[in-house]
């Protein structure tokens, strides 16, 4: 088994990469005036959120003592609601948006409908909500993905960084060749995941 703060980086960058994803997705869906997607082209966006969810969420719970095997334990395994309670008996505060969210997506990522029978009519709904409330709850699980332990340092900077040799090292640069700095909460995109030694 691995030590868990490794696993928490790779879980949470994993998690940014299916996010990621959706996004670019997210970009493309057709959506009604509720902000509901119109077609069926739309699925593999809620895998995506799901998937990243899950990896978000063991990601945060492997930062606070969690085991790889503990998580590997049939009663996590892609359950949601399940990762989400451990997540919060460790005294995590989550907004009742996300928590009530993350329910709500859990026994159709669990039963993995998504991914092969949500076209199928087995009298449950396919939980379908408006795609920008869910990129809302991937931030916020993000940042509970944080990591600073023992002089182990998994960080999510927009901005200067210090890397495994110690070197600094230069923020990305716009286009007036001037480092990037947003005056906003930083964003995927923006951030670099890395690994610093005391």
């Amino acid at each position: 088994m691995h030590d868990s703060i490794y696993m928490a980086s790779i879980y949470g960058l994993t998690g940014v990469n299916f996010w990621q994803s959706a996004k670019l997705l997210s970009e493309r869906i057709e959506v009604d005036d509720r902000g509901v997607p119109t077609k069926l082209t739309a699925l593999p966006f809620y895998f995506l959120v799901s998937h990243a969810t899950e990896l978000l969420l063991k990601s945060a719970l492997l930062k606070r003592g969690f085991s790889e095997q503990e998580l590997r334990e049939f009663g996590y395994r892609h359950n949601l609601n399940k990762l989400l309670t451990a997540l919060m008996a460790k005294g995590v505060t989550i907004t009742p948006g996300t928590t009530s969210l993350v329910r709500q997506l859990s026994e159709q990522h669990q039963t993995h409908a998504l991914r092969y029978s949500a076209l199928i009519d087995d009298g449950k709904p396919t939980y379908l909500p408006p795609p920008g409330l869910l990129l809302e709850i991937l931030e916020e699980l993000l940042l509970l993905t944080r990591l600073n332990s023992g002089g182990l340092m998994i960080a999510l900077l927009d901005g200067l960084t210090t890397g495994c040799s110690g070197r600094r090292y230069a923020p990305p640069l716009n286009r007036n060749n001037r480092p990037h700095r947003s005056n906003s909460a930083p964003r995927p995109e923006n951030m670099t995941f890395f690994m610093t030694a005391p």
